[in-house]
């Protein structure tokens, strides 16, 4: 059973992170930090990891959809350092995680090629870049599983 976990895991892995350098317009593979760390490396203290934070932005360079795309990167990694067991936190993030996806779906209305689902996914892609990241992301999902949650309402970028 773990073998196969694990097999199930490293293909997911490499699934999202090919999925995040499809839209690479240079078409090189973006290089990502992927030490052991969840927490990776934030120089600047921004809440964004810094290889994250220098794919966004290559890919989004008007000031809208870095902002959006930023707001979500920095929600994913807060939803990283979230204790599971801690089920006012885990809805909290949620929240969170939903206000983001949303201000992405606000900035990204499918114009040139840029799709709001494509994006959350890359986004997504680059910061569970290693079995750590990934395993932390699907225990909060799984943590999540059951809660119910509503769509936000009105404008939900920071």
């Amino acid at each position: 059973m773990k073998f196969k976990l694990n097999k199930v895991i490293v293909i997911f892995s490499a699934m999202l992170f090919l999925a995040a350098c499809d839209s690479d317009v240079s078409g090189r593979i973006p290089n990502l930090e992927s030490t052991d760390s969840i927490q990776g490396i934030d120089a600047d203290e921004n809440g964004i990891r810094d290889d994250v934070e220098i794919y966004i932005d290559s890919q989004y360079i008007e000031s809208e959809k870095n902002e959006a795309a930023r707001q979500y990167a920095r929600t994913l990694q807060m939803a990283l350092l979230t204790d599971t067991s801690d089920v006012a936190a885990v809805k909290k993030i949620s929240v969170e995680e939903t206000l983001a996806i949303s201000c992405i779906y606000s900035k990204f209305k499918d114009q040139e090629g840029e799709k709001p689902a494509v994006v959350v996914q890359q986004i997504t892609s680059v910061t569970t870049n290693t079995k750590s990241r990934l395993l932390k992301d699907l225990a909060l999902s799984k943590a999540m599983n059951g809660m119910v949650f509503t769509l936000p309402e009105g404008d939900s970028c920071e």
